[in-house]
């Protein structure tokens, strides 16, 4: 083997070595520059949502702002960046988590009406099931009843993780229309999870009550009517504790029938 050819491997491996410590030093500088950037956008946004709890100016200007960053579309308005999507989001989503009432209300009703509600009912049909996934999330977190037809939809996912997902998503709306569905997945035990299934229906609250009390009568199968009472005792109805217990005895009685 020549010297010269001894050397030209050197100074290949030498060049890729330093390529190699240039490349790590560039993305380590890019990864500072693009969290600094992310501090400074979430730190724009989370002040504008700030200000939208105070004040009727405020959420209006939110309301503005959020509709041109939906739209992607700066429209003149100063302060807008790119990817901007990614701020409010995360700003909108992370305030509305911590709020209840009317204050949530507000956060609400700019997710809805600026964009974010069209845009995440677009990701519940995108190819990717993690896209998917995160659309149910956000939209359980806001609270948004007017996805429900769409959540409902969603049980039907080729994806358990984003049926299981949509199935807590309504649960935790409470709205009645979801019920029904509610109460089926809590019966179908071979597609659904029972101890998810009852967490969703617990989720929903005591407005689930009357519609359990109406289908506890045409049940036939005692492990269900026990599940269904203790469900109904657990969402605090005074008058199911003798019925809890009616339940559990017969419950306990067919078990011994069957040793």
């Amino acid at each position: 083997m020549s010297v010269s050819f001894i050397l030209s491997i050197i100074v290949v491996c030498l060049i890729l070595i330093i390529g190699m410590i240039i490349f790590v030093i560039l993305e380590r500088l890019m990864l500072k520059l693009v969290s600094a950037y992310n501090q400074t956008r979430i730190a724009f946004f989370e002040d504008l949502v700030l200000q939208a709890l105070f004040d009727l100016e405020g959420g209006q200007r939110l309301h503005a702002i959020a509709r041109c960053v939906y739209a992607r579309w700066r429209c003149g308005r100063p302060g807008l960046r790119r990817f901007d999507i990614w701020s409010l989001d995360r700003s909108l989503l992370e305030t509305a988590a911590e709020l209840r009432g009317s204050d949530r209300q507000i956060l609400v009703a700019v997710f809805e009406d600026a964009g974010g509600l069209a845009r995440e009912l677009r990701n519940l049909r995108a190819l990717w099931w993690h896209k998917r996934l995160a659309a149910v999330h956000k939209l359980r977190i806001m609270h948004s009843r007017r996805a429900v037809p769409d959540l409902i939809r969603a049980l039907n996912d080729r994806n358990r993780t984003v049926r299981n997902a949509a199935l807590r998503a309504l649960g935790e709306l409470g709205d009645e229309r979801a019920f029904p569905f509610l109460l089926k997945a809590l019966e179908d035990q071979t597609r659904w999870s029972t101890l998810w299934a009852a967490h969703s229906v617990l989720a929903a609250g005591p407005a689930i009550v009357p519609p359990m009390h109406e289908r506890l009568t045409s049940l036939r199968d005692p492990q269900l009517r026990a599940l269904y009472l203790c469900l109904v005792s657990l969402l605090g109805d005074p008058s199911a504790t003798d019925q809890l217990f009616t339940g559990l005895q017969m419950l306990s009685e067919r078990a011994h029938g069957l040793s």
